[in-house]
């Protein structure tokens, strides 16, 4: 009773003509000590692009439709890329950190805890209730993943690095629109 009510409500919050899912996305940075924000930021975007280049694991065993898929399977594939040339530019520069995300140990315990609700929350759905709860995650991961991405840009001082981020930081914002998109389609009333 109480996730329907919550889900309406979010529908309802979707659809209520606020207009902010029309516009380009542009990623909103802040002011922070450069050096700051590379030491962890780079292992916490290898980490995310670690999970969602899995994501589309999940439709092995369950049922969607071909636009969920389809949508599913290009984070999937976007991610792996990211993560794949994330690793390639960790191998090349040593002092670039993939590992340690510089996280207090309550940040980490409820980041697991929360990836095991929500696992266990979608292996237990199906129809409806899967589409939007895989929806809704990708909502937040894409979120959190395009808003990290470009603020490792602005702090970014090597070309190379730089340019990879700001079209990843793009390509995410992209993929979330496409997610934004498809919960209004679907979830208009």
């Amino acid at each position: 009773m109480n996730r329907t009510i919550f889900l309406l409500g979010f529908c309802a919050f979707l659809t209520c003509g606020f207009g902010w899912f029309k516009k380009k996305e542009k990623v909103v940075t802040v002011k922070a000590e450069p050096a700051a924000v590379l030491e962890n930021g780079y292992a916490l975007l290898f980490d995310l692009m670690g999970d969602e280049k899995d994501v589309s694991k999940l439709l092995i065993i369950k049922k969607e439709t071909s636009e969920l898929h389809e949508l599913i399977k290009a984070i999937a594939v976007r991610a792996k890329v990211a993560h794949e040339d994330l690793e390639t530019l960790g191998k090349a520069d040593a002092r670039l950190n993939l590992k340690d995300q510089g996280l207090p140990a309550a940040e980490t315990a409820t980041r697991q805890s929360i990836s095991k609700m929500k696992g266990r929350e979608l292996l237990a759905a199906k129809g409806t209730e899967l589409e939007l709860l895989l929806l809704l995650t990708q909502n937040e991961a894409l979120t959190y993943g395009s808003n990290l991405t470009g603020l490792l840009a602005a702090s970014e001082s090597d070309a190379k690095r730089k340019a990879f981020l700001e079209q990843l930081a793009a390509d995410l914002g992209d993929l979330r629109g496409r997610v934004v998109k498809m919960m209004l389609n679907h979830y208009r009333s």
